[in-house]
């Protein structure tokens, strides 16, 4: 028997259930969405010194009785589990923490991108975290340099900040933010030279038409 290639599920029966998505190694991020796993687009340094800067931010931000996290496991329904960057939340005693999180626990959800992210990361799963009534959620470029803010109304997300590259994201709630993505590490030189048209942040199709899918998550049935 040969082993999957680094980062690629090993071979699975029918659809994936919680209990073998619980069991699989977690060398990079992979979620489950309804029997089927996303595995994410590899990550490096720039991604992690993105994540750390806007981390740093939002620690700096929350008032008392909140706490910035993540990675972590969030469940947004039965057989649904995914891996936000950070999330927001309320304090808790729960020690050790639980393995997987559940949704109603996110305050806000923040998702750092950049330019190997695409559908997957910018516009279906801010659907998913939706459709679980998480009531912000975050989605920060760090190749694009751009965030957008957005905030749950009627069922869907709804942008109510924007920043772009050299400008400050500022967010009023659920709690006072100042973002500025001068911080944001820079990409290497030719990873620039190689994507010069990186999506920013938030660029979404209108009329809930997906774009085409490039350098995205993998889908394993």
């Amino acid at each position: 028997m040969v082993d999957p290639p680094a980062g690629i599920p090993p071979a699975h029966d029918g659809p994936w259930t919680e209990q073998a998505y619980l069991a699989l190694p977690r060398e990079q991020r992979i979620e489950l969405v309804d029997g089927s796993l996303l595995v994410a687009p590899s990550t490096g340094e720039q991604h992690a010194a993105a994540v750390a800067v806007v981390r740093a931010a939002v620690q700096a931000a929350l008032p008392e009785g909140l706490e910035v996290i993540g990675p972590v496991a969030l469940r947004l329904c039965p057989g649904r589990i995914l891996v936000p960057d950070l999330i927001v939340s309320a304090v808790t005693a729960d020690d050790p923490a639980p393995e997987v999180r559940d949704g109603s626990a996110a305050l806000v959800v923040i998702d750092v991108v950049g330019s190997g992210n695409g559908v997957a990361d910018r516009w279906f799963k801010p659907q998913l975290y939706a459709g679980s009534r998480i009531p912000y959620a975050l989605l920060v470029d760090h190749d694009a340099p751009s965030a957008v803010g957005t905030m749950l109304i009627g069922g869907r997300f709804h942008e109510f900040a924007r920043a772009a590259d050299g400008e400050t994201l500022v967010l009023e709630e659920p709690f006072p933010l100042h973002l500025d993505l001068s911080t944001l590490p820079a990409p290497a030189p030719e990873q620039a030279a190689e994507d010069p048209g990186a999506a920013a942040a938030g660029d979404a199709p209108e009329d809930g038409d997906a774009p085409e899918d490039e350098g995205d998550h993998r889908l394993h049935a």
